[in-house]
């Protein structure tokens, strides 16, 4: 029989939810590829993993919040590289990132995470306007954060999650 297999444990994760507004871009499918594989890149590159897509959204998953950071701004450079070359700003990225704790569960040997932080996660997405990055105070106190950050524009804001 199709006998579903799982193990289910909690680890400290940092979790940057990326959603991409293609709506500039139709249903042009060579945009919406080129964004996906930027992503996937991006995330790779810094010892990421994805682990959840929903429709233009990406969840990734990072053991270092600076990881999860230069991450999200290779992302941002990527796509800026790519709209250079378009009539119109085809991709804009909306990121959002947090740490905590997550329920990890393998279900036929995929990795998923779940709970608050995923959650939070995507609510610190939301309140990303297109073009920017959005970070828990987590993340932004995590070590090596500062440094990454250093030659970026930072608005510090408290603001309340729904």
């Amino acid at each position: 029989g199709d006998e579903e297999q799982g193990q289910l444990g909690e680890t400290r994760v940092t979790v940057a939810g990326v959603c991409s507004d293609m709506c500039r871009a139709g249903d042009h499918r060579d945009v919406h590829r080129v964004g996906r594989r930027q992503r996937q890149k991006c995330v790779r590159d810094r010892n990421g993993a994805i682990i959840k897509t929903i429709g233009d959204a990406v969840m990734a998953a990072f053991l270092e919040p600076a990881d999860a950071v230069r991450a999200a701004l290779d992302m941002q450079e990527e796509i800026d590289d790519f709209n250079r070359g378009q009539p119109n700003k085809e991709l804009v990225l909306k990121i959002g990132i947090h740490k905590g704790a997550a329920i990890a569960v393998t279900l036929n040997d995929r990795l998923d995470y779940f709970g608050q932080t995923v959650n939070i996660a995507a609510r610190v997405q939301g309140l990303a306007d297109a073009d920017e990055i959005f970070l828990s105070e987590d993340v932004f106190s995590g070590p090596d954060v500062a440094s990454v950050l250093s030659g970026s524009k930072v608005d510090p804001q408290v603001v309340s999650l729904k």
